[in-house]
């Protein structure tokens, strides 16, 4: 604990104290109670001390209490005294975790075993477990004939194997969490019934000819009235209002909207009336694909509705932390919300006084808008939906994703989400998510979104998760090599991503004998025990968490922030987080996070709030860089028209005067503030080259790839001087001094040449180690003919030259899919100062070992490495297994 404690202090020190007791934090009650308790005044900055003497306690003295409190709540991280040190030993949560996939009933406490030991083995850092059903077909068909048909959903026994799963983590030193619920979309499960669920919008219509007294009849729902269409009567509904809108006009006057809710008879004016029954009705989406038992049985819980989020969370967290006793929150750390699939919700039983709260006026007549009646005129329906669609994201967000997370942390555990897809805000929920996470499939270069990573990193979220890997049926066939997916690793890594989750290990519960064993359907890349390179790959699970080793730790240099979307290379917050949580300090924004900037840019489209602007003026009056369009008017129906009055005053006020620290774009901002690049290709840009930065107190490094199928040569300056560059390589854990290099400017300037598909770190750091290793000159190729023995299938050949064993008579090796064993020998007359070895062609990768001396496992092209340490004079055997 002595240890943790002095990282959190470390850590601490370095932040605002303020920050650790603000109110939208959810350990802020419990925090500020022990302050008190301590004498401390935890509405200050720094804490002033008790008693008569009301001199400021330290920062130290702050620091290291809040390390004190905070200690048995942080994660087992202990980082390393030095980089190097990370490198060279990643930390548990430094290496990749898994997305640990249980099909149906198909789950044994033998097969988790396994399962999480080879995990260890191979260096992976944890699991997240998902329940999905036997089989992931397109209709989630399940298989049949299952030999655990009692191993159902929370019965007995799944408590029992989750029990397992835990205290085995406990034991190993892993890291596990769930999915919170059945399936891997989004938030429900089977506690979840219509009226707990997802709510909609419904509607149903008739003609009325006005002129006399008309008796309302109103028609019943049909559910061919909305998007599903499936011609069904929908079964339970609540009524919300009837309107009455003049038939066959595109705009109408506010008045012409006529509430006849109640009424069972209506003296209708003259003309054609449009009579609307409006009401609400569960979406009947539910969370997919869920274990076998369950299909059918499963809803969404609303997630805009802070009574069902509650209900929703306790029936997820509490069975599990009864079932779990000490080892919730111990080894069980993490719940998961996976991307967002649960369709649309645009409703919920408190929705119009929530909306009223918010925006001041009554939603009810302007509803009709959504039935393509104009209220008011097309600008003011256009607001009202402008207003209608925020709500909405902001209940997501208020009653549905932030008291999810408070739930979690006061049970001690923690949030990763996958924060898209949905009608809320992609930068609200990447700050909120204690591990924000996009994810990337096995095509393309790694992207993910980059709101996800400017918004996390605004928020101070140092680490950046992934779901990686995700393959489609034609890629994911257990044809996927360590080789081919290095290069969408290091294309994630290039963008910001820090841990990869990789999809997917699903779980093995049968005899070891059954190989391949279960898959997820069609669905993902094979990282399991039961994959052919299982044992080979580690080394490509070494390569991902030394990168992560260096990508988590300190913390990447950006030189502006953004609100509402990321723009060119900076972070990005809310409007809520601008509005209330952007400070200034000696002309820097500073965020919540302790994160500063040299400007703040507020991108919009002629359109601002005047809470907006008025925020801009704050900002400018306290000395801080703005980067803002003049607005002239607000893009919502709140205050209308004094609003937009208000708009234009200041703006003309703002704009009309002096630009001061006022700028029009990002480019003169840049400009003005003397901001250069982190890293700048100096050379022509030989394709893509993807560049990541991280820096601490004592060095700064660089993550360079080459994510091109060619060789690259290109020259680089960095944001970095003073220091001897260092080239570290994650693939095989050397380190060396740069060769070419100068300084110029301020910066200093790198050669590199990197491989086709290879990446490599440049570290800036005081004091370097490391020794420039010397240069020889090869020998001319010395070629290894053979004769090889190959042992395969149980069986021992000797082949004269080497050939596919597709090739080969013996239908036991022609048809065999696995690993074998090559030997051969060669002479050598003396060892050379230098000599590389250079395989060729290898499918797919390879241990080499010469002389008995094991030279590591080559798993990526080009598979050339130096083996001079390993030979003798005389005859030399080598390996290939």
């Amino acid at each position: 604990m002595g240890k943790n404690i002095h990282s959190i202090y470390k850590f601490v020190h370095s932040l605002s104290p303020g920050n650790l007791v603000n109110p939208k934090y959810p350990t802020q009650k419990w925090l500020r109670e022990r302050f008190v308790a301590f004498g401390a005044d935890p509405a200050r900055g720094i804490p002033a001390a008790a008693g008569k003497n009301k001199t400021s306690m330290s920062r130290h003295t702050f620091a290291l209490l809040t390390a004190l409190l905070l200690a048995p709540l942080a994660a087992p991280t202990v980082w390393a005294a030095s980089l190097e040190d990370d490198f060279h030993n990643p930390p548990v949560t430094a290496q990749p975790y898994v997305w640990w996939h249980w099909m149906g009933p198909n789950f044994s406490k033998d097969g988790i075993t396994k399962d999480l030991e080879a995990m260890k083995a191979s260096g992976i850092g944890g699991a997240t477990i998902f329940n999905l059903t036997s089989s992931v077909q397109g209709s989630h068909a399940p298989t049949e004939n299952n030999p655990w048909p009692d191993q159902t959903y929370r019965s007995p026994k799944y408590w029992e194997a989750i029990r397992h799963a835990a205290a085995e983590a406990d034991r190993l030193g892993l890291e596990i969490g769930l999915h919170n619920t059945v399936g891997y979309s989004a938030t429900g499960g089977p506690w979840i019934d219509e009226e707990r669920s997802m709510q909609r919008l419904v509607w149903s219509s008739m003609e009325v000819v006005g002129g006399a007294n008309v008796v309302l009849k109103l028609p019943e729902f049909k559910e061919e009235e909305d998007s599903r269409k499936t011609g069904q009567q929908i079964s339970s509904f609540k009524d919300i209002a009837v309107l009455a809108v003049p038939a066959g006009k595109k705009e109408i006057a506010f008045n012409e909207v006529l509430d006849l809710s109640g009424k069972t008879t209506w003296d209708a004016p003259a003309g054609k009336w449009n009579v609307y029954r409006l009401g609400h009705a569960s979406t009947k989406r539910g969370p997919r694909p869920v274990p076998d038992d369950l299909i059918g049985k499963v809803l969404e819980a609303d997630k805009m509705s802070l009574e069902q989020t509650r209900y929703h969370w306790e029936n997820v967290m509490n069975p599990v932390r009864e079932h779990l006793g000490p080892l919730f929150g111990k080894s069980f750390r993490h719940f998961l919300i996976d991307s967002y699939e649960a369709g649309d919700q645009n409703w919920t039983p408190r929705f119009r006084e929530e909306f009223q709260k918010r925006k001041g006026y009554d939603p009810l007549p302007w509803l009709v808008t959504l039935r393509g009646h104009a209220v008011g005129s097309a600008e003011q329906a256009a607001r009202f939906k402008w207003d209608y669609r925020d709500v909405i994201s902001t209940l997501f967000y208020e009653n549905g994703w932030e008291p999810a997370v408070k739930m979690m942390h006061a049970a001690g555990c923690t949030l990763q989400f996958e924060p898209y897809g949905g009608p809320f805000n992609t930068v609200e929920g990447a700050a909120l998510a204690d591990l924000p996470m996009g994810e990337f499939w096995t095509k393309g270069k790694g992207n993910i979104g980059g709101a996800i990573i400017a918004a996390g990193r605004a928020a101070g979220r140092r680490v950046i998760g992934a779901e990686a890997f995700t393959g489609r049926p034609e890629a994911s066939r257990w044809t996927e090599t360590p080789a081919f997916l290095k290069l969408f690793a290091d294309g994630a890594f290039g963008v910001g991503v820090n841990r990869l989750m990789l999809h997917h290990w699903v779980h093995q519960p049968f005899d070891d004998r059954y190989k391949p064993g279960m898959g997820m359907g069609w669905w993902g890349t094979h990282f399991g025990r039961t994959q052919t390179w299982a044992e080979l790959g580690k080394e490509f699970y070494r390569y991902l968490g030394r990168c992560q080793a260096m990508l988590q730790r300190g913390e990447t240099p950006v030189d502006y922030v953004s609100v509402g979307a990321p723009t060119g290379t900076g972070d990005v917050i809310t409007a809520r987080t601008f509005l209330n949580d952007v400070r200034v300090e000696s002309g820097k924004i500073v965020l919540p996070s302790g994160r500063r900037y040299a400007f703040i840019h507020v991108p919009h489209d002629g359109k601002l709030q005047p809470e907006m602007v008025r925020q801009i003026k704050t900002l400018l009056g306290a000395g801080a860089s703005v980067v803002a369009g003049k607005p002239s008017r607000s893009p919502s129906l709140a205050g209308y028209p004094a609003c937009d009055e208000e708009v234009r005053k200041l703006a003309d006020e703002l704009w009309g005067k002096p630009a001061g620290k006022l700028y029009p774009d990002i480019t003169a901002a840049i400009k003005a503030c003397g901001i250069t690049p982190v890293a700048k290709i100096e050379s022509k840009k030989p394709g893509d080259i993807r560049i990541q930065c991280r820096q601490d107190a004592e060095a700064e490094w660089f993550f360079v790839a080459n994510l091109e199928k060619q060789p690259a040569q290109f020259t680089v300056s960095f944001r970095a001087s003073g220091r001897h560059p260092e080239l570290w390589d994650a693939e095989t854990g050397t380190i060396e001094l740069a060769e070419s290099w100068r300084e110029k400017d301020g910066r200093t300037e790198v050669d590199l040449r990197l491989g086709a598909e290879k990446s490599v770190f440049v570290v800036f750091r005081p004091n370097p180690t490391t020794v420039k290793q010397k240069t020889f000159a090869l020998l001319p190729p010395i070629p290894v003919a053979g004769p090889w023995m190959l042992e395969i299938a149980g069986k021992r050949l000797t082949l004269e030259k080497l050939a596919s064993w597709s090739e080969l008579s013996d239908a036991d090796v022609k048809y065999f899919s696995g690993t074998a064993t090559y030997r051969t020998t060669f002479k050598l007359d003396s060892v050379p100062q230098r000599m590389d070895l250079n395989l060729g062609e290898v499918c797919d990768l390879v241990r080499v070992t010469v002389n008995g001396r094991d030279c590591g496992v080559w798993w990526h092209p080009p598979f050339t490495r130096d083996i001079t340490a390993a030979l003798k004079p005389g005859e030399n055997t080598l390996d290939l297994a």
